[in-house]
């Protein structure tokens, strides 16, 4: 025991005493007593006397709050402390001895203005050996220097062994952000509020017109110097929620550059001042041209330039618009551009539409073949009257042979893994509706840019999301002209730590690395639009917190922009159950936008398992400050997942639809469902009506796709199984009521819809986004009268089955026929089929022939002049006899003019598996020859005449077998070509055989293709007179045409590859 107290022992005998620190005491000795007790309770007791010595140690501090060199912010310093390594005689702590500098002013130590700051009470905790300064007002902001001099002593009366001083910096209020940022460059018209952001709160009667300012240059033109000029007319406060100032002007600011100065005397409500005057400076352009259409120097195709379109920075005064300021020149006589004589062309009319700010310069036919300028003079003048800072000129060329717009239509395109959203915007801004899709397995965004006619190329590389991301919004973040993306996190990829990221468009059909930024716990629905009245776009994020789980509540998040594409986090609110989609608006037409929600249940629902009751829209109301009242709540369907809004009963205010998925699954059936909700007076909604739906609405979207100026309703909807998917159509009555669905089948599990003209004919069409089987942008075509272009027709072709099938004039009407064979079953019901053509793609009943060929499976067909009377033959080749052994034999049908055929006795030739045939001249006579690919070689039959043939040369490879033939005149030599395709298991090779005139050919060319089940095309897709090779490589679920383009001597180069053009392909056809 130490005074009483039991000291610390290991219970080794002998007992040892061990001191976690040095014995402290007023008495020069001390007694230790050792006592034990043995196992029969014995007690026995040692003493032992200690002398202590004198101590003289000086005393030390081991520790200060605020530490060295520390920051801290203002009003959250109450107090300073020391803590020394032993006890302190109390009596030596005192003003004198503890004290606390300010640097003064200058904000600089141990100068003349250095003040000692009082007011502090000290303290001193000897359990803790702690001494404090405690202040009951919190010093202002500064410099400050505390120390601790030698006076001070420890119990023994050791001083310190010298002052002690640190420093430490209280920081006065600061500048976190601004709007317009700091050399940001922002468009005219764009600019009639100017924000500065603090990091405290501060004091709104420091804050006015006379620290609050905006200067233009003076005489001098430059900014910065002492004749710059204040721009008047704005009006000064402060919002308290945001600890944001502001100047809001009368107007938008005129093009020009600009610096703003927050005085140094504007104080927080603790005092304190900004450290010194805070500027920044930003330029408004002039409005300028952003692009054109057809861009500079670009070449395009005859007969497809009718219209020139221009995109600007700002919205135009349209009648500064004419003939006269935006013209289109050729050359003149001396066929050069840019002389004295360039030709005007007369435009017969300029169009501006002020929602895309764009252009639109038409002519008075389609452009010929030339050289030629475009010109927009200075006379164009924004809504503001600035007018542009100087003409803008261009030149683009009009060339036989479009190589650039190469492409073929197709109804779908490859949305990459997991595909979320599809967007419809023209990113490039070439009047060209563009399409972009996410791939959340990818982290990346896939955009296919419109060349014209539903027909996109894709870009060169997919762009980085950062994030697996779902849903997706446009907006010009930056307010450069260009659609930038946001997206929020896939809620089936969820990491923990949720994330939105913003991609800002770069203007040159590139996007520049993601931002992310936090969201939140399960983000699912994301909106863009101007919430704090600054003109920039801002963004509102629905979290779900779980996904499949009712028992956390969700919550929205506001990012908020500060006008350059970098946003600041905003407020963040509760709202319940699974909260889905979202939407940016102005309801009650106040001037500010407002929220508007799906969610899975009111904000007490926390049913356990998903809801059966009913889904809730909420509508919080903007204050004008990014803050909002509510939520106003209105009763929907089951599991409501996405809201979409427009006038529905034309009364100029803004009503809403949400689509409600119901529910399937663990209980009782909830029928899927729309909910119409029709604004009333003040923004409010009268009480929901509901639409029953036969399948699942997914997403849904308001757009007039029958041109009568009425909302009308499309959904993505599946099956309440997921067994199918469909594109769902409810045309609008004009009331807020809509006609019967009727619904157009799609590949599986539709998701996102987006609404746009894709192929240039002034009709709404429809892209959706389906994921499964595969991922991939559905487009559907409009017709302007609410329907769509349909898929081929289909047509009944007897009991041929699965078929070869070949077209052609068989029957001598001048009508493109089809003949088909059918491929599987017995021989004893192989028939050839005859289905005569009318002329108008339909087809008359298939007429059928005997067509006992014996063939085990025939492989390929032909179809050609064989016996010289002018009409069309056809030949077959196939695997061998039924019961017998090779060779196997190819089948001749004569045709007698009318569509008559009669087969002649088969002509055994092949003992190599036969799989393909194609018919051309290939010797010196008239008559038309067969080649025929078979494993490792191409074998010619010369035609004899009368449809018999006698075999020809064989051509060998040594690791090739034809899965496809093609013939013509490649290098324009007078002698047919042959081309081969054939799958090999790691790639797909085509060879081109040029033929020397005899049945035998040159070395083969080889090209390289991507892998998969080939076919081939020879036709000049270019244009530009040497034929062309069309290759289709399939491999499910999709396919892939390649382009190469002939150069007419028998070499052939890769012109573009188009991904996705179908999900499989049995035959290639071109016409």
């Amino acid at each position: 025991y130490l005074n009483g107290e039991l000291a610390s022992t290991d219970g080794n005998f002998p007992f040892e005493f061990r001191f976690l620190a040095p014995l402290r005491s007023e008495q020069s000795s001390v007694t230790i007593q050792a006592r034990a007790t043995d196992t029969g309770g014995n007690l026995t007791t040692t003493d032992q006397m200690l002398t202590l010595t004198d101590d003289a140690t000086p005393p030390e501090v081991v520790a200060v709050a605020p530490s060295q060199g520390s920051s801290s912010k203002p009003g959250s310093l109450t107090s300073i402390s020391v803590v020394f390594n032993e006890p302190i005689l109390a009596s030596t702590l005192g003003s004198n001895s503890f004290q606390l500098m300010s640097a003064g002013p200058d904000r600089s130590l141990d100068t003349p203005d250095d003040v000692m700051v009082g007011g502090g009470s000290i303290l001193f905790d000897s359990l803790s050996r702690t001494a404090r300064m405690v202040f009951s007002t919190p010093p202002s902001s500064g410099l400050y220097r505390a120390q601790v001099t030698n006076a001070v002593t420890d119990l023994k009366g050791n001083p310190l062994a010298s002052t002690f001083n640190w420093t430490f910096m209280i920081e006065g209020p600061q500048v976190t952000g601004t709007t317009p940022a700091d050399g940001a460059i922002a468009r005219a018209g764009s600019v009639s509020t100017i924000l500065g952001i603090f990091d405290a709160d501060m004091d709104r009667s420091t804050i006015g017109s006379a620290s609050f300012r905006l200067f233009s240059p003076g005489n001098d033109g430059d900014l910065g110097t002492e004749d710059d000029t204040e721009v008047p007319g704005g009006a000064v406060d402060y919002q308290d929620e945001t600890r944001t100032a502001r100047i809001v002007f009368p107007s938008a600011l005129a093009p020009g550059d600009y610096r703003a100065v927050l005085a140094g005397s504007i104080q927080d409500l603790f005092g304190d001042s900004l450290s010194e005057d805070f500027e920044w400076t930003f330029t408004v352009e002039a409005p300028r041209v952003l692009a054109v259409s057809p861009p500079n120097g670009s070449l395009r195709g005859e007969s497809r330039i009718f219209q020139i379109q221009a995109t600007f920075s700002a919205e135009l005064d349209a009648n500064t618009l004419t003939p006269s300021t935006f013209r289109i020149f050729a050359p003149g006589l001396d066929e050069q551009l840019n002389t004295g004589d360039d030709f005007l062309i007369e435009a017969t009319s300029v169009y501006f539409n002020p929602e895309l700010r764009r252009a639109y310069l038409t002519l008075p036919g389609t452009l010929p073949i030339s050289e030629y300028r475009g010109e927009i003079t200075s006379a164009v003048a924004d809504t503001q009257g600035n007018h542009l800072s100087s003409d803008f000129n261009w030149t683009f060329s009009v060339i036989e042979a479009p190589y650039e717009q190469l492409l073929f239509d197709r109804p779908s395109l490859q949305a990459g893994a997991s595909a979320g959203d599809t967007l419809i915007a023209d990113f490039n801004l070439d009047g060209i509706a563009d399409l972009a899709v996410a791939s959340a397995q990818e982290n990346s965004l896939r955009v296919y840019f419109g060349v014209g006619g539903g027909a996109f190329r894709k870009s060169t590389v997919d762009f980085d999301m950062g994030i697996p991301a779902g849903r997706l919004v446009v907006a010009d973040f930056n307010l450069d002209g260009f659609p930038d993306i946001a997206g929020a996190q896939n809620a089936f990829f969820l990491s923990g730590i949720e994330t939105i990221s913003v991609i800002l468009n770069q203007g040159d059909e590139t996007f520049a690395s993601p931002s992310l930024y936090e969201s939140g716990m399960g983000p699912f629905g994301i909106a863009a639009g101007d919430l704090d009245g600054d003109g920039d776009p801002d963004l509102a994020v629905t979290n779900t917190v779980d996904f499949l789980s009712s028992e956390s509540p969700g919550d929205v998040r506001l990012l908020i922009n500060r006008g350059d594409g970098v946003f600041d986090p905003g407020a963040r609110f509760p709202v319940g159950y699974r909260p889905t989609g979202i939407l940016i608006q102005d309801f009650d037409r106040d001037g500010d936008n407002d929220l508007a929600l799906t969610n899975g249940g009111d904000l007490s629902v926390t049913l356990s398992g998903l809801p059966l009751a009913p889904g809730m829209l909420f509508l919080f109301r903007n204050n004008g400050s990014a803050t909002f009242t509510g939520p106003e709540s209105y009763p929907v369907g089951v599991n409501p997942l996405d809201v979409a809004s427009g006038d529905l009963n034309g009364d100029g205010r803004l009503d809403l639809v949400v689509a409600n998925d119901g529910y399937y699954q663990g209980g009782p059936a909830v029928p899927s469902s729309y909910s119409i909700l029709l604004a009333t007076d003040g923004g409010l909604f009268a009480s929901p009506t509901s639409i029953d739906s036969a399948t699942r609405p997914q997403r849904v979207a308001l757009a007039d796709i029958d041109s009568d100026a009425k909302y009308d309703l499309l959904s993505s909807a599946r099956e309440a199984n997921n067994n199918a998917s469909f594109f769902s159509v409810r045309l609008g009555n004009g009331d807020g009521t809509f006609q019967p669905e009727t619904l157009l089948r799609t590949s599986l599990d539709a998701d996102s819809i987006a609404v746009g003209d894709l192929n240039q004919d002034g009709n709404q069409d429809v892209a959706l986004t389906t994921f499964g089987q595969s991922d991939s942008i559905w487009m559907e075509f409009g017709k302007g009268d609410g329907t769509f272009l349909p898929l081929p027709p289909s047509f009944e072709a007897g009991k041929v089955g699965a078929a070869l099938a070949v077209s052609g004039n068989f029957d001598d009407d001048n009508h493109l026929d089809v003949l088909l064979m059918n491929r599987f079953g017995n021989k004893d019901f192989r028939v050839l089929a005859f289905l005569p053509g009318s002329g108008t793609g339909t087809f008359g009943a298939p007429v059928e022939f005997n067509a006992h060929t014996d063939f085990s499976t025939p492989r390929d067909m032909a179809v050609a002049d064989f016996n010289g009377d002018e009409t069309l033959d056809a030949a077959v080749i196939g695997d061998f006899y039924l019961g017998t052994s090779p060779p196997s034999p190819l089948g001749v049908f004569t045709n007698d003019g009318h569509g008559v055929f009669t087969p002649l006795a088969p002509q055994p030739f092949f003992d190599n598996q036969p799989q393909s045939v194609v018919a051309a001249r290939i010797d010196a006579d008239a008559d038309t020859d067969l080649v025929v690919g078979q494993n490792l070689s191409i074998r010619v039959l010369l035609n004899n005449g009368d449809a018999t043939f006698t075999a020809g040369p064989e051509t060998t490879f040594t690791s090739v077998s034809p899965h496809a033939l093609a013939a013509a005149d490649l290098n324009m030599d007078g002698k047919t070509d042959v081309v081969v395709g054939y799958n090999r298991f790691t790639d797909t090779l085509v060879l081109v055989l040029l033929g020397k005139g005899d049945g035998t050919f040159e070395t083969p060319i080889e090209l390289s293709v991507p892998r998969g089940d080939v076919k081939l095309a020879i036709a000049d897709f270019t244009g530009d007179g040497p034929l062309d090779i069309l290759v289709t490589s399939a491999q499910f679920p999709s396919v892939t045409a390649t382009v190469l383009r002939g150069t007419g001597d028998g070499n052939f180069e890769t012109l573009v590859t188009l991904p996705n053009v179908a999900q499989s392909a049995e035959r290639l056809v071109v016409g």
